[in-house]
């Protein structure tokens, strides 16, 4: 059966949709994602094959049969990396003159011919931007280390020190300890040490903080100030991506109130509370345990 493929995949999560001939939708399949910047070829390459080989299998596939293949991928921001990925699909049996591959930012550009901006805020984030000229300019999305404002990965992270800071009795946040406790199994210092180290790489796990304490927010704002104080350390983390999206504004050079198209993805929440809460201090450590 003759069939095009479309690939959508972030740090945590990977979507691959298929239509036939005619485009009419054959059918999806969701399975595991991979930041290809961070976790390199080798990885990459296995997590894109055991992804594609059960999106195949369960609608009966051939690669061979394929019409045309978009890999719209976190990750791909070279053109070495983008001929690795195309080097991995094409020992996966799809015609070389067939697959297009591409960051899966800069994907939403081609959407519209005038200006637009794009950004995407999942398990990383990044921004795409173009001016009238047609000139394309990029802020973010290199890796969770040197950026990644706004994403679910640093929401994580920073709710995660909020976290050690609690344990450490510098700060009051029991809601956020709780959440933070059950979603990791991570009850002392040492053990908060250990989790950190061992999902430098693997962004998912952390990234998923992010929506295990989304309803922290509310319940701070509704509760007393000393409820969950120190959850207000991390009120600035989801402005991140909007300071993305104003670089790039100005890289592009855009004049004050051009209009412009803008299209955004985000698949994180917010769970701060209003700005301003207190942030008493404890003397002693503390454990969950």
């Amino acid at each position: 059966m003759k069939f095009y493929a479309g690939l959508d995949v972030g740090g945590t999560s990977g979507r691959v949709k298929f239509s036939a001939e005619d485009k009419t939708l054959i059918g999806e399949y969701l399975g595991e994602g991979c930041a290809f910047n961070t976790e390199g070829y080798e990885l990459g390459r296995e997590k894109y094959r055991k992804l594609m080989d059960a999106a195949l299998s369960k609608y009966e596939l051939k690669s061979s049969d394929c019409l045309g293949i978009c890999i719209a991928a976190s990750g791909i921001d070279s053109k070495e990396q983008e001929m690795q990925m195309r080097s991995i699909f094409e020992e996966m049996g799809f015609a070389k003159e067939r697959i297009l591959a591409v960051n899966d930012c800069e994907l939403f550009l081609y959407l519209s011919k005038g200006p637009v901006l794009v950004t995407i805020s999942g398990t990383g984030s990044i921004c795409y931007g173009r001016n009238e000229a047609g000139e394309v300019f990029r802020t973010g999305g290199w890796n969770h280390v040197l950026s990644d404002e706004g994403s679910a990965y640093d929401i994580g992270l920073q709710a995660f020190k909020t976290y050690a800071d609690w344990l450490d009795g510098r700060n009051n946040c029991p809601i956020l300890a709780k959440k933070i406790a059950n979603a990791t199994g991570v009850k002392t210092l040492e053990q908060a040490d250990v989790y950190v180290n061992d999902h430098l790489l693997d962004k998912s796990p952390v990234g998923g903080l992010a929506v295990s304490i989304a309803g922290t927010a509310s319940v701070c704002r509704r509760g007393s100030a000393s409820s969950c104080a120190a959850v207000s350390t991390i009120s600035g983390e989801m402005d991140g991506a909007t300071s993305s999206s104003r670089a790039r504004m100005n890289r592009a050079a855009w004049e004050p109130g051009r209009s412009f198209r803008t299209a955004s993805t985000t698949r994180t929440a917010s769970f701060c509370p209003s700005p301003g809460l207190p942030c008493p201090s404890k003397p002693s450590r503390r454990s969950m345990a």
